[in-house]
C-alpha cells in the first residue's frame, strides 16, 4: 500500500429502539406534544426531528413506535371523565420499553342541602360498606370515588330520609332531602312499674381514665317524690352509697362533690330498667387523692296509682336481642396499646331491626366498627300492652389487646 493511499473506515450505523404504549380505550395519547393516531394500523410521525413509524393493534389497544432514539420522552393522555395523565418514559436500546398508561377517574361531587336546619347527614359507600362520616346541616362539593352510596338524613323529631345514588366520574350530584315531622304521639298513661324494696347497690368498672359505676335499687315508696343518692369511691370507709330511687318515673341530675374532673349519666332510669338503674361515668381530678364522691338528685315526673286516678297502666316489655354481631378490630388500631369499651345507642323498629346506631362513648378508633356491627343486630321487638313498638337501647363492645 502506497504512502499516499487513503483508508476508508465504515461509519457506525445509528441504533434505534421500539416503544410499545398500552393505553385505555377511548383516550388520546401524545408523545412530546405529538399526538398518536390510533385509527390507522400503520403510519409515521415526526418526533424530535426524527421520523418514527407507528403500528396500532386494535385487539390489545397498543401503539408501537419503531425507530426511536434512546432518551426520555414525555407521554400525556386525556379521556373524558378521567384526570389528565402525564409521565416521562425512558427509552433504552437493551430493554423492551413497554409503557402502560393508567388513568384515574375524576371524582364525583356531592352537595346536600336538607330541608331542615341542623340535620345530620351520613354517607355510606355501598360497594365497600364503609361510612364516609357524619356531617351536620349540609355538604358542599364533597368529592366521592365513583360508586354506589346511601345518604341518610336525620334529625330528632323528624322521620329519617334515605336515598341511594350512583356517583359517576366527573358528575355533580345535588340532593335536597325533605324531612317530615314525626306525628305527635297520643298521650298515654304513665306506666306504674312493679314496686320493689331493694336497697341501692353499685359496682365499678375501669375504662381508661374513667370509672363506670352502675347503681341499682328502688325503695318502692310512691309517696316520696324527691330524693338524693350519694356515692363515695375509696377513702377510709372504702366504697359506699346512701339513698335510693323510688322505682317510679323520674328525672336525674349529676352533682360533682369531691375530686371529680368530669362526670355524666350514661344510662338514666327508664322503662327498660324499671326506673331502678343509673349508670354514671366519672373521671377523677387526681387518682392519688381520695375519696371520689358525687350525688344524684332525682324528682318524680308523675305520681301514678294515686286514689281517684282513672288511668290504665300500660306495660312496656323491652326489646330482646336475638342475633349479635361482634365488630372487627380496626386495622388502624393494630400494633397499638389502645383498648376500651364503646357504648352505642340503638333505635330498634317494630320489626326488631336496627334503624340507627350511634356511638356515644369510647375510643374514637373503635366507634365506626362498633356502629357497623350494631346495625347488624336483630331483636325481638319491644311491646307495649302486647303491641310491637319502636324502642331505644344502649349496648357496649369491649376491645382488648
Amino acid at each position: 500500500m502506497g504512502s499516499g493511499s487513503k483508508v476508508n473506515h465504515p461509519q457506525p450505523q445509528p441504533q434505534f429502539a421500539n416503544l410499545p404504549i398500552l393505553a385505555p380505550a377511548g383516550c388520546r395519547v401524545w408523545i412530546n406534544e405529538t399526538e398518536l393516531d390510533g385509527t390507522k394500523p400503520t403510519g409515521t410521525l415526526m418526533i424530535n426531528q426524527q421520523r418514527v413509524k407507528t403500528a396500532y393493534s386494535s385487539g390489545s389497544g397498543t401503539v408501537t413506535l419503531r425507530g426511536l432514539s434512546p432518551g426520555s420522552y414525555r407521554i400525556a393522555a386525556r379521556k373524558q371523565d378521567f384526570q389528565e395523565y402525564s409521565q416521562v418514559a425512558d427509552v433504552f436500546l437493551d430493554r423492551e420499553n413497554v409503557f402502560s398508561i393508567v388513568m384515574d377517574p375524576l371524582p364525583a361531587k356531592l352537595t346536600i342541602s336538607p330541608s331542615i336546619g341542623g340535620a345530620e347527614v351520613e354517607v355510606l359507600n355501598l360497594d365497600t360498606g364503609r361510612s364516609l362520616g357524619r356531617y351536620f346541616h349540609k355538604l358542599d362539593q364533597v368529592e366521592l370515588t365513583p360508586g354506589r352510596y346511601r345518604v341518610t338524613t336525620s334529625k330528632s323529631g323528624y322521620r329519617p330520609s334515605m336515598r341511594e345514588v350512583t356517583a359517576r366520574a366527573g358528575e355533580s350530584i345535588y340532593l335536597e332531602p325533605s324531612l317530615e315531622p314525626l306525628p305527635t304521639p297520643t298521650p298515654t298513661p304513665i306506666p306504674t312499674p312493679i314496686q320493689r324494696n331493694a336497697p341501692i347497690t353499685f359496682d365499678v368498672q375501669r375504662q381508661d381514665k374513667f370509672f363506670i359505676l352502675r347503681l341499682q335499687g328502688s325503695s318502692g315508696d310512691a309517696a316520696r317524690t324527691v330524693g338524693s343518692i350519694n356515692v363515695t369511691l375509696g377513702g377510709p370507709a372504702s366504697n359506699y352509697v346512701t339513698g335510693n330511687l323510688n322505682g317510679l318515673p323520674c328525672r336525674v341530675e349529676f352533682i360533682k362533690l369531691e375530686n371529680i374532673a368530669e362526670g355524666s349519666v350514661v344510662e338514666a332510669p327508664g322503662p327498660s330498667n324499671n326506673w331502678s338503674t343509673i349508670v354514671v361515668r366519672v373521671r377523677p381530678k387526681d387518682e392519688k387523692r381520695r375519696p371520689i364522691s358525687f350525688a344524684i338528685n332525682w324528682n318524680s315526673l308523675a305520681q301514678p296509682g294515686l286514689p281517684g286516678s282513672n288511668s290504665t297502666p300500660s306495660v312496656l316489655v323491652p326489646a330482646v336481642v336475638m342475633q349479635r354481631v361482634q365488630p372487627n378490630f380496626p386495622p388502624e388500631a393494630r400494633g397499638s396499646a389502645i383498648s376500651g369499651t364503646v357504648l352505642v345507642t340503638l333505635m330498634i323498629d317494630s320489626m326488631g331491626s336496627v334503624i340507627s346506631a350511634k356511638a356515644i362513648e369510647g375510643p374514637y378508633v373503635f366507634r365506626r366498627v362498633s356502629e357497623e356491627a350494631a346495625r347488624k343486630w336483630k331483636f325481638r321487638p319491644a311491646t307495649r300492652d302486647g303491641r310491637s313498638v319502636e324502642s331505644e337501647q344502649i349496648i357496649q363492645f369491649k376491645f382488648e389487646r
